[in-house]
């Protein structure tokens, strides 16, 4: 099951969200790819992004799984610049 969430991330502007942004539970490669930890999971998706002057960071709309979507959950965001960002679950209107 996956739900409708708000995902701040980043502190600078990100590429425009083209293709979906993967989520996962580790800064490890969204490619699959896993922390020593061995903990890194794909848990959502970032489908709409864009960055927030006012908040000073990028907000997204996100499919994001159940184990994972309350509110204050810390995950990773995969941008295609590369860069992996930190994000927080966020209820919705920002």
């Amino acid at each position: 099951q996956r739900m409708l969430r708000g995902i701040k991330f980043g502190d600078g502007p990100s590429p425009p969200c083209g293709e979906p942004f993967p989520v996962t539970t580790g800064p490890a490669s969204s490619s699959g790819g896993q922390s020593s930890a061995g903990r890194d999971e794909i848990v959502g998706q970032i489908t709409s992004g864009i960055y927030s002057p006012r908040l000073g960071c990028n907000v997204g709309m996100s499919m994001i799984e159940k184990t994972h979507w309350e509110f204050g959950t810390r995950l990773f965001v995969h941008t295609p610049d590369g860069k992996t960002h930190n994000g927080t679950v966020e209820p919705f209107p920002f």
